[in-house]
């Protein structure tokens, strides 16, 4: 009877976690990708009760923009939506079966890995510029608005708002590379250790009614 390596059990159980967390994140992506753009819309033209009507022009020609910065990166967030959940079904079916010591497992996993990686990689490119583009028409419609002012806005207040978002952009910015990074590297180092000829050999012509695992260490 063979053992299962603790590694291979350990790997399994987070790319299980991770697997739920992307089904769960790309569905409630995509409907709060759709779902914004109605409200936006309905809120669009509704201007706040006593504001200036200089500066409610300004506001709704902000979120004009802003619609139209979302509107432009939609289909690509939306088709990497789609594609994290797809790969993130692909991984939960790889784990499932490489727990079960069947070996079509372990070859599900790999290539789900390997997209994985493709996906969350690709994935960075739109999201920082949209989040930048973002960013770039609310710091041109905020100065707008200190300005129309006058004297009413505090001297500097405009640079500090700017300044403001700049800062929120790229902390945001810097959470998503990070994670994205610790999630490929996890890919990669499950994928290697999948490579591993003891692990290798543990898929290695298994009768799948009639084995049966235990965990052991790596």
């Amino acid at each position: 009877m063979k053992t299962r390596p603790g590694g291979l059990t350990a790997i399994c159980v987070i790319v299980l976690v991770l697997a739920g967390l992307g089904i769960l994140g790309g569905l409630l992506g995509a409907v709060g990708q759709l779902a914004s753009q109605q409200m936006q819309s309905a809120f669009s033209g509704m201007n706040q009760p006593g504001m200036d009507n200089d500066l409610a022009e300004m506001q709704m020609e902000m979120n004009k923009q802003m619609m139209g910065v979302q509107k432009k990166w939609m289909p690509i967030t939306l088709s990497f939506l789609a594609a994290s959940v797809l790969v993130s079904v692909g991984l939960l079916l790889g784990a499932i079966f490489s727990l079960q010591a069947k070996p079509v497992g372990r070859t599900i996993l790999s290539w789900s890995l390997v997209l994985a990686i493709l996906v969350d990689g690709g994935e960075l490119i739109p999201t920082i510029m949209a989040q930048m583009e973002t960013v770039d028409v609310m710091k041109a419609s905020m100065g707008k608005m200190m300005q129309s002012q006058g004297g009413n806005a505090p001297p500097g207040s405009a640079e500090m708002m700017s300044g403001f978002m700049s800062i929120g952009a790229y902390v945001g910015i810097a959470f998503v590379v990070i994670w994205a990074v610790l999630l490929i590297g996890f890919y990669l180092f499950s994928l290697v250790y999948l490579g591993k000829p003891h692990v290798a050999a543990y898929f290695a012509d298994e009768d799948e009614g009639l084995f049966r695992a235990e965990i052991v260490g790596p």
